[in-house]
């Protein structure tokens, strides 16, 4: 039997991981606000979004290691 997934915003049930994964997503979105559109993109533009950030992420990872 497939496993049935329940959609936490709509029962009110949230646990300690959800509320992390929520937290760090806020924090994400602070430093990359064209995250918090993703809702209203479509796949094409959703990956370019995400290729953007990667490529922000691993600049700063890049620069981390240098110094």
């Amino acid at each position: 039997m497939a496993p049935q997934y329940v959609n936490n915003a709509q029962t009110g049930n949230t646990n300690d991981a959800e509320r992390q994964s929520e937290t760090s997503f806020e924090d994400l979105c602070e430093h990359y606000p064209e995250l918090e559109d993703l809702t209203d993109m479509d796949d094409e533009q959703k990956i370019e979004v995400f290729r953007d950030v990667w490529g922000t992420l691993n600049e700063d990872l890049n620069s981390q290691q240098r110094a």
